[in-house]
């Protein structure tokens, strides 16, 4: 990668994608907002998946 500066040449290592990540490090970093007792209820949905796959 020449040419990059030292900064841009670590934030391209950095995963885009969640499911590129190791799993340790994204149950160490997760931050529960409380929105899953929200969605407990009968009342609320969740429509979920990657991009592209015709979600709405």
């Amino acid at each position: 990668m020449a040419g990059l500066s030292q900064l841009n040449r670590a934030l391209t290592k950095i995963p885009s994608r969640a499911e590129k990540r190791d799993m340790r490090e994204l149950r160490e970093t997760f931050v529960d907002s409380g929105v899953a007792d929200l969605l407990d209820k009968v009342d609320h949905q969740v429509l979920y998946g990657r991009r592209g796959t015709g979600k709405t």
